[in-house]
């Protein structure tokens, strides 16, 4: 049956791709942008924020504790997704996290941090949930191959955002 689906989509494809792989490229550029830039780069902003505001580690680091909280909506996701679709629900999360982000970039308050950190955070969940879906829809005989290709998204979103982020931050602040 793969086989079926891929040459149909191949014959159907302009570029003869299969559209499923494009999903798992764009599940695991959106997992590792998401968690990648979210979480793995959250403690390169500790000293700057400390500088910047005087804020302590402690209330710093409290975001991340709000974050952990906020993946309690997942249940919620989850029937978004089902209601709505997994793109519409990639599309709202990936856009709580650029709005979040650009909303910390303008901030003054440590609650502002607080909540802005929170819609960061409650964006992440978002593109794991809807991505586990797409990849299930585009391989049912191959789905978890396929995201273990995906999730793999998280570490090298890792591995991306530590130094992508550490010039951002000595070059233009935090």
């Amino acid at each position: 049956m793969p086989s079926e689906i891929t040459q149909n989509s191949s014959e159907n494809s302009p570029r003869g791709i299969y559209k499923g792989w494009v999903v798992v490229a764009v599940s695991f550029l959106s997992i590792g942008g998401s968690i990648g830039f979210a979480q793995y780069g959250f403690g390169l902003f500790i000293v700057p924020l400390q500088e910047e505001f005087g804020w302590t580690r402690t209330q710093i680091n409290f975001a991340i504790t709000l974050g952990v909280l906020a993946h309690f909506v997942s249940p919620l996701i989850g029937r978004t997704i089902d209601v709505f679709g997994s793109r519409y629900v990639m599309a709202v999360s990936l856009g709580f996290i650029a709005v979040g982000f650009f909303l910390r970039s303008i901030m003054a308050e440590l609650w502002q941090f607080y909540l802005f950190s929170l819609l960061v955070f409650t964006g992440t969940p978002g593109t794991g949930l809807a991505t586990g879906r797409l990849v299930q829809l585009w391989f049912p005989e191959t789905r978890g191959r396929m995201m273990g290709f995906v999730t793999a998204g998280n570490n090298f979103g890792g591995m991306v955002s530590i130094p992508v982020l550490t010039l951002v931050i000595a070059f233009g602040g935090w």
